[in-house]
């Protein structure tokens, strides 16, 4: 088993694999994923059978040969922690369906040594993806593998879902409110794809609502959804209620596989009066979505899991909806470290001191600081390489080579010119020249010839490069003195 990092060369072959996956959503792809990319510094892994293709030297095209689990996850440094993944609201492993329970056992331990060994990353968080959101194969390895690994829950969330295909029968009251929201005229409306006007109008009414009734306000800018928007017409729609043409309630729906999710519901005073978003939901299970499984309409927890706000969920569960579960787990990679141990320094008793005072010793050098700041490209460049089984030779020497040259080339184009070798004799410093210990140029006598008219001698090795401090060698002024 191979673990590459991810990196913007395999943007293609990590959404190719969540099509694949029994497991993915569009909310793992890299579009969803990168959209907040500098709020979150990005450590996810390719997790591949045996050697990957990669491991042969391939600029321009990457497959999913081989590649059996992707994780989604994000570094924080502060406290030394994994997370899968701080910007969704679930990430975990995303497989192939015919993935078996120790295969997956084998992916959690590598993805564990990796973050441990490579990043000396302390804890692990880790959110999996609810079964809700799987195909019709079952996806529940990575639970057992979590409490293999001595995961402990840490929080759980619990969702109301409505089952499409087995419905339980809506409360009278959410009945009686969708008609009376028919009877005074509203009616639901639609956002059409690129219609910016009727999101801003809607962001404001739910900006509004947030901030008055809980404090708060959307995780996404109006800027962000609207990039998503376009990133993703055909999984993320906007439902509104409208009275006179105002918008007076909506959601937002996020659409993946066979699962709707319901976010951002917003109703304003008027909605609330008369029932516009019974009116939008009940059109959504019996109509809109009747060919889904379920209808997630969302968490109604606060503090970690720890309170449940009743009145919320006794409304959502009046619409035949019942309990799914959002957990996260964390896994203890590392005993926790002092700030003297992670600088590399060890501390130590000083024996028959007064006080027993401790000293720690300084490091010369720490080069696992220096390699962690090239990380997780470093280790990426290695794996390849190492994974490709060409250690001497091969194409990444090949590739070395030729851009050492052309990096040598530039580099003895501009020497000459600072020598005041002439432009038309800057041809002469071809990508074969080299530089003695002094750092003056030179190159083979069998590559020069006299450019100047009616002369088809050699010139000699060093012609027209500062060899000396007195400028041109001997060789060549008796050279330029003899044939012009």
């Amino acid at each position: 088993m191979t673990i590459i990092p991810y990196s913007i060369n395999r943007k293609e072959t990590w959404d190719t694999f969540v099509e694949m996956s029994k497991n993915g959503t569009f909310l793992i792809k890299r579009n969803f994923m990168d959209y907040h990319s500098n709020r979150f510094f990005d450590c996810s892994l390719l997790i591949y059978s045996g050697i990957s293709p990669d491991g042969e030297f391939k600029e321009k095209s990457l497959t999913t040969k081989d590649l059996v689990a992707i994780f989604p996850a994000n570094w924080d440094k502060e406290h030394r922690t994994v997370h899968s993944h701080q910007g969704l609201t679930y990430g975990g492993l995303v497989v192939l369906p015919d993935v078996t329970q120790k295969e997956v056992l084998d992916m959690m331990r590598a993805i564990v040594n990796y973050y441990r060994d490579m990043m000396q990353a302390e804890h692990l968080v880790y959110k999996p993806i609810p079964y809700i959101y799987s195909s019709s194969i079952p996806s529940g390895e990575d639970l057992y593998a979590l409490f293999r690994a001595g995961a402990r829950l840490t929080r759980r969330l619990v969702s109301t879902c409505v089952s499409i295909q087995n419905p339980m029968r809506m409360s009278t009251l959410r009945i009686r409110q969708a008609k009376k929201a028919v009877d005074h005229g509203f009616y639901i409306d639609r956002m059409t794809e690129g219609d910016t006007q009727t999101l801003q109008e809607y962001w404001a009414l739910l900006e509004e609502v947030l901030m008055k009734y809980h404090s708060a306000r959307p995780t996404h800018s109006l800027q962000e959804m609207q990039r998503l928007m376009s990133q993703f017409p055909r999984n993320i729609r906007l439902y509104i209620v409208r009275h006179e043409r105002r918008v007076v309630a909506g959601v937002v729906v996020f659409e993946c596989r066979k699962v709707a999710h319901v976010q951002y519901i917003a109703s304003g005073e008027e909605g609330r009066a008369n029932g516009a978003l019974d009116l939008l939901l009940r059109h959504l299970i019996n109509e809109r979505y009747k060919q889904y499984d379920y209808l997630d309409l969302g968490t109604s927890n606060e503090d970690e899991g720890r309170y449940l706000n009743e009145g919320l969920i006794h409304q959502k569960e009046g619409f035949g909806g019942r309990a799914v579960c959002y957990d996260t787990y964390e896994i203890r990679l590392l005993p926790a470290s002092s700030p003297d141990e992670r600088t590399g320094g060890t501390a130590h008793a000083q024996g028959n001191v007064a006080g027993s005072e401790a000293s720690r010793a300084v490091p010369y050098l720490d080069l696992k600081r220096v390699t962690d700041s090239f990380e997780p490209e470093l280790t990426a460049e290695v794996s390849r390489v190492v994974s490709g089984g060409w250690y001497l030779m091969g194409q990444e020497n090949v590739r070395f080579s030729k851009a050492f040259a052309e990096y040598r080339h530039q580099v003895l184009r501009a020497d000459g010119k600072l020598s005041g070798c002439p432009d038309d004799d800057l041809d002469c410093l071809q990508a074969d020249a080299w530089l003695d210990r002094r750092g003056r140029s030179h190159r083979p006598v069998q590559h020069l010839h006299c450019k100047h008219p009616g002369c088809e001698q050699s010139r000699a090795a060093t012609c027209a490069l500062r060899t000396a401090p007195g400028g041109l060698s001997h060789q060549s002024r008796r050279h330029r003195a003899t044939h012009h």
